[in-house]
């Protein structure tokens, strides 16, 4: 009896350690199966398989144990004739405490069963939210080639309008050059003139020296010429002058719009230069330099008729006619013309008083213009500074 209740106890703790090792292989593979495994229908067959195989584990054991219970029983029974009723008590309620503990593990075994299905729609509802992930990656990664594609065409596009800016400025600044050669060529065809007409007021100086050594008959027969030579050799002289200020303000522009093009040819030579990484740029701005050059010669041509019969390709301006009139006048004083009823007042004091009718006006006019068109330049020339 005492050999059949030891076999009793161990087989009762047997059975628990196998309860136990059983309960275990469950939650781990369950655990393996929600960790592992990415097709939702290899994790069911894998949790069907554990299940099923655990289960059958766990049924060969106990009926080894039952089966071993009851040979230690029947042992125990033919070994002793006659059991007391003390012994029989406690045979049943060892019996009792198996078929509770079996039934114990049944109530585990569907509490596993329950976790398991319940592992199984948590998978379920996690693979949906995969796919939706994944979906959504994809349709991310789709953006993103059309946004690299929208860039690089954007970046092709801002080169080509780079390429065209500066092939336009330097068409611009070829036009300057041109125009600053067209100034350098006015200004020595202006200091021809000059020399020019430095040489005839020495021949005037010369006539008037010839005037003054000759008789007294003739010094009285001359001396009206003599004082209007001596009036228009003033009027020379003021004409000169006006003529060096003439030739020094254009000197000064013409190194204004030197500095100008110096200054401009930096910034265009580093326009090509800026970074490509920006989105939608707004059109880039105007030159303001070339803008102010275009409009300053459509305004003198404006102002300044057609050079087509003048020599040098120069224009014929008021101050030109203005030296064409004073050469006539010094030619008829030369030849002994005495007739002054047309002749101007001197220029002494306003050089545009002597002027032919109808040049005062427009020689006033461009005036005016040319100061306003310089005071642009120098509002031009300090916003560029700043």
């Amino acid at each position: 009896m005492p050999d059949a209740s030891a076999c009793a106890r161990a087989a009762a703790a047997e059975l628990q350690g196998w309860v136990y090792v059983t309960n275990q292989l469950l939650l781990e593979s369950a655990r393996n199966t929600v960790a592992q495994v990415e097709e939702p229908s290899r994790r069911a067959s894998l949790n069907a398989e554990y299940v099923e195989g655990l289960t059958k584990l766990f049924y060969s054991h106990a009926a080894a144990v039952t089966s071993l219970l009851f040979l230690s029983a029947a042992k125990s029974t033919s070994s002793a004739v006659v059991l007391d009723e003390e012994h029989e008590k406690k045979w049943e309620i060892e019996r009792e405490r198996v078929v509770a503990e079996v039934q114990e593990l049944t109530r585990q075994k569907q509490a596993l069963e329950q976790e398991v299905e319940r592992l199984q729609k948590e998978e379920q509802r996690v693979g949906k939210a995969v796919s939706v992930a994944r979906a959504d990656a994809e349709a991310l990664r789709r953006e993103v080639e059309r946004e690299q594609k929208a860039l690089e065409t954007l970046r092709r596009e801002m080169q080509e309008e780079s390429v065209r800016q500066r092939e336009e400025h330097e068409h611009q600044m070829l036009n300057a050059r041109h125009e600053i050669l067209q100034a350098q060529e006015e200004l020595a065809a202006e200091g021809r003139r000059l020399q020019k007409v430095r040489q005839q007021l020495c021949s005037l100086a010369d006539v008037l020296a010839e005037l003054r050594d000759g008789d007294g008959d003739e010094r009285v027969l001359h001396e009206e010429p003599s004082e209007s030579l001596r009036q228009l050799l003033e009027e020379f002289v003021a004409y000169a002058e006006v003529t060096q200020r003439t030739q020094q303000e254009l000197q000064e522009e013409l190194a204004a719009l030197r500095e100008q093009m110096a200054a401009e040819e930096p910034v265009a030579s580093r326009s090509g230069a800026q970074t490509l990484y920006q989105r939608i740029l707004p059109p880039p701005a105007v030159n303001p330099v070339a803008l102010t050059l275009q409009s300053v010669r459509e305004q003198v041509r404006e102002l300044r008729p057609q050079a087509a019969g003048t020599p040098c390709g120069v224009v014929d301006t008021p101050r030109i006619q203005n030296r064409q009139w004073q050469q006539h006048s010094c030619r008829s004083h030369i030849k002994g013309e005495t007739s002054f009823t047309a002749s101007p007042v001197s220029q002494c004091q306003t050089p545009q008083t002597w002027l032919p009718n109808g040049v005062s006006s427009n020689l006033i006019a461009w005036r005016e213009k040319m100061a306003l068109l310089k005071a642009e330049l120098h509002d031009l020339r300090r916003e560029i500074e700043n």
